[in-house]
């Protein structure tokens, strides 16, 4: 099926490791790169020879830096360097801020050398609209509508946009994290409803930028994967009641079912990646009780084989495997006999490896959730 395709993920990154396995079945060869495990697992060297050649070498993991090497590389997972715990705070602060500058170079490289083929998503793109600033910004301009949204650290200007919509908001962070406090307990931060009691102290308000977003009554949420021109829905129906406090359809008991996606939504999706520069994304377009279409957010390396776990009979696996595979930006996916499903990931030898040293890792962790905000 052509050239080898170059995956940079996590250790134990179930995507990856799925992909991995779906590429293998269809007779692709597929190179690994665990950026995560540098610089205390493994080692780089890249640089310029006495007569000008350029080298590189990565220690523990075969990636090919000539031009022209892979015929897609999947930008996954991995981004944060990992190191030493021997070292001092400060010396840990250092070593990852200079571990992240390299890896960011090695993967600029990386793009440029493979500049034919397919790269998904390049890291650019993928960086800039991971903000939610540019998300909204681009969702409006697409013809999405966006609830009414402030993203402030101003108590002042806070408290106004919560009485101009009668308190009805909710507020949100920018990425997904949890921390400890000083008591060891996990606070689990989700999309939670403002109280009025929030709203008392300056300080609390004006420690961090939040997102404060009008509450929307949501009946539905429609949860699309798009991969160029390949869009493929699910519809999840509000079917139980919250209860763990969050404004969130995720939290609660819910029904799924694969949808075709109106023209009109999968056209702003479409134009929405185009404009952001996307060749993979993952949209939450929620419905709410009297028929409006809100955008919710585009996450860029977003989960989406969750989505054959609820209904099989969306062939995600086969389809993005397919879709490295082609090195083909424009590759559109028609199903065929002989489709890999994630079932059979998961009865493989592979699957079955994975989930014991999952399992044995958590065992092993400290740490709960890879969410954990650490230094």
């Amino acid at each position: 099926m052509g050239k080898s395709i170059l995956l940079l993920s996590e250790d134990l990154d179930y995507h990856g490791i799925a992909v991995r396995w779906g590429l293998e079945q269809l007779g692709v060869s597929a190179d690994w790169w665990v950026r995560s495990s540098f610089p205390v697992e493994s080692a780089i060297s890249i640089g310029v020879g006495k007569n000008g050649d350029d080298y590189e070498v990565i220690d523990g993991n075969r990636v090919a830096f000539t031009e022209d090497a892979y015929g897609a590389i999947w930008n996954r997972r991995g981004k944060t360097p990992t190191v030493s715990a021997r070292l001092t705070r400060t010396d840990r602060v250092v070593a990852k801020a200079e571990s992240s500058f390299l890896l960011t170079g090695m993967v600029s490289v990386l793009e440029q050398r493979n500049a034919s083929g397919l790269i998904v998503n390049k890291a650019a793109a993928g960086e800039r609209i991971n903000s939610k600033v540019p998300q909204l910004v681009t969702a409006r301009k697409v013809g999405f509508t966006v609830p009414a949204t402030l993203i402030s650290n101003e108590p002042g200007r806070i408290r106004e946009f919560c009485e101009e919509l009668q308190g009805s908001v909710v507020v949100k962070q920018h990425i997904p994290f949890v921390w400890r406090l000083k008591d060891g307990r996990l606070a689990l931060p989700g999309t939670r409803a403002i109280r009025s009691d929030d709203l008392k102290d300056d300080e609390p308000l004006s420690a961090a930028p939040m997102i404060y977003q009008q509450y929307i009554p949501i009946e539905h949420e429609i949860r699309v994967t798009v991969f160029c021109a390949n869009v493929f829905a699910i519809l999840r129906t509000r079917s139980g009641v919250n209860k763990w406090g969050f404004c969130d359809i995720k939290y609660e008991d819910s029904t799924s079912r694969a949808i075709e996606l109106p023209p009109r939504l999968r056209n702003k999706c479409l134009e929405f990646m185009r404009q952001a520069g996307l060749v993979f994304a993952a949209f939450d377009i929620a419905i709410s009780t009297d028929g409006g279409e809100y955008f919710l957010e585009c996450n860029e390396a977003g989960q989406f084989l969750f989505l054959e776990e609820i209904v099989p009979e969306i062939p995600l696996l086969d389809a993005f495997c397919r879709f490295l595979a082609s090195g083909d930006s424009s590759y559109k996916y028609g199903r065929r006999k002989g489709e890999i499903s994630l079932a059979e990931f998961d009865e493989s030898e592979a699957g079955r490896s994975m989930q014991e040293r999952l399992m044995a890792s958590s065992r092993a962790s400290k740490v709960f959730s890879p969410f954990e905000l650490s230094e």
